[in-house]
């Protein structure tokens, strides 16, 4: 689907500066600063002891709390609920395009809607004058904002497209990585764009420390299909995996096949407690597919 264009969206993703990390690269190896820096008195900075405002003072007496990263956040309905029932964990969110990232970015603020304005210019194929999240609230008021919920202080977002993200990160900084509905790539010549490519699965060895989780979600058979394979040849340890997170679709499975360096199929493990956790959160793209009866692919790795 189409993203909607909003206006004056520069202006208004600049008032969630707070949650944004201008020179990200400029933050290798000391991540802990952008977390820990001061709101400089802006009202949606402040938070109760839950959201992780106090985090510096916290770590006063507790060790620095670990790092997860989300490559593609979209609209941020995954990375916000993980940031907000993991206080005690730091999130950073990459996410390239303007339009999504500020819907994120009120999420992390806990800005309910902006809403929408008569001159907002709405994408080809719109079926609809407004956002969902926009029903409760009559075309004829005017609000800018609407708080209905604490701010997250825990979490930080990359409003750019990333290439190298050691560039980014220091070796071994990052505990965690999600990939929720990745762009597919589904032309061959072009599968090392895919973000489950050896390419990057170099690259989030770099950056991950010994024993950690990459978890990745996606709707595309295809893709998910090589990427499971991808992960089986690179080494990876597959923990879990299911063709059918949540146990929607009622017409006839094509399960995910691994083969050795023989071509013999490899036994695969089934979803666990981390498909169980994942299921209860989830992204919009998700919610979608589910109520849609369409299956999600749902694997958990270790490097």
């Amino acid at each position: 689907m189409r993203q909607r264009k909003v206006k004056n969206e520069e202006e208004k993703i600049a008032r969630y500066n707070h949650w944004i990390v201008e020179e990200p690269t400029d933050r290798k190896g000391r991540w802990s600063e952008a977390f820990d820096e001061a709101c400089d008195g802006a009202a949606l900075c402040s938070s109760t002891a839950g959201a992780g405002a106090s985090m510096g003072e916290r770590e006063k007496d507790a060790a620095t709390p670990e790092l997860y990263l989300e490559i593609g956040c979209g609209k941020g309905k995954f990375i916000t609920e993980m940031a907000r029932r993991h206080p005690d964990r730091r999130y950073v969110a990459v996410e390239g395009a303007g339009t999504v990232v500020l819907r994120a970015l009120e999420k992390a603020a806990g800005v309910r809607a902006t809403i929408l304005e008569d001159d907002d210019v709405l994408a080809d194929g719109d079926d609809d004058g407004r956002d969902e999240r926009y029903e409760h609230v009559g075309r004829d008021e005017r609000a800018e904002e609407l708080i209905v919920g604490e701010p997250l202080n825990n979490i930080r977002f990359i409003t750019d497209y990333v290439q190298t993200l050691g560039d980014i990160f220091e070796k071994g900084e990052i505990r965690g990585i999600y990939l929720n509905f990745s762009d597919p790539w589904p032309k061959e010549r072009h599968a090392k764009r895919r973000l489950t490519h050896r390419k990057y699965l170099t690259e989030y060895r770099k950056i991950l420390s010994p024993g950690s989780i990459l978890e990745f979600k996606s709707d595309n058979d295809d893709l998910f299909q090589f990427s499971a394979q991808e992960f089986y040849n690179f080494g990876l340890e597959i923990l879990e995996l299911t063709d059918d997170l949540h146990g929607v679709l009622t017409g006839p499975l094509v399960p995910t096949v691994v083969t050795d360096q023989q071509g013999t199929p490899v036994k695969l493990p089934g979803p666990g407690e981390g498909a169980a956790l994942s299921a209860q959160v989830t992204t919009e793209y998700e919610d979608r597919f589910t109520e849609a009866g369409k299956n999600v692919h749902y694997c958990r790795v270790r490097f």
